[in-house]
């Protein structure tokens, strides 16, 4: 019995060893969400897939000692007795939790990846949006001058005493039409009401009706 105490003792601690890294990579999943949400960039990326390879690492090592386990717990082995097949129990038990918060971190990766992939599709429909804009209000003012910058020798307009300041107003209400037809279009949110602002959630956990902190001081009272 003491060799079997000695062995789970060991097993256990090495399981246990495991879980400070589940810790820092739950960690470091939650700065990656938020940068991919608030600034992504390409460290953000990189990040993302170092936490994805780190999540396949622990779940290549953890895979085969969980069917091992498994299989000590359940005393398949004549040489495991009842009260061993217990502590391996619990050892199983420990390896299925770390393997459960690495399927976690790893949903979280994933996620985290959408997000970035899905923020930068927006500055780039941003950037082209902004683009998009400016190209449209100056083609007809590039059409105008560039007619009138020809060097024919018989055009009426430009011996016109108003003809220079026509056009400048025929460009302005090009560009004034232009903008309006962009604002109208929602292209442009420049001095347009934007509605309410969804405020953030975060579940509270002192909150939730089935908190055993909660309830312990309940039944203390």
């Amino acid at each position: 019995m003491g060799r079997t105490f000695w062995l789970t003792a060991f097993l256990d601690a090495l399981i246990d060893n495991v879980l400070p890294t589940i810790d820092k990579m739950s960690e470091e999943a939650d700065a990656v969400e938020e940068e991919a949400l608030r600034s992504p960039q390409q460290s953000t990326i990189e990040a993302i897939l170092k936490l994805k390879r780190s999540t396949l690492r622990i779940h290549r090592i953890m895979a085969p000692q969980r069917e091992v386990m498994n299989r000590l717990s359940r005393r398949e082995f004549p040489v495991i007795s009842g009260e061993a097949g217990i502590f391996y129990r619990d050892i199983y038990d420990h390896i299925i939790r770390i393997e459960d918060l690495n399927q976690i971190n790893g949903d979280r990766a994933d996620n985290a990846l959408s997000t970035y992939l899905s923020s930068v599709a927006n500055r780039q429909n941003e950037t082209m949006k902004v683009l998009s804009i400016v190209a449209t209000i100056f083609i007809p003012l590039t059409l105008v001058a560039g007619i009138y910058g020809m060097n024919f020798e018989h055009m009426p307009e430009l011996k016109l005493p108003w003809g220079y300041f026509a056009v400048l107003g025929f460009m302005g209400t090009v560009i004034a039409i232009v903008i309006y037809w962009f604002w109208a279009k929602r292209w442009i949110t420049w001095g347009r009401w934007k509605g309410i602002r969804v405020r953030p959630f975060v579940v509270e956990r002192e909150k939730l009706r089935g908190y055993l902190g909660h309830l312990a001081r309940h039944d203390r009272r």
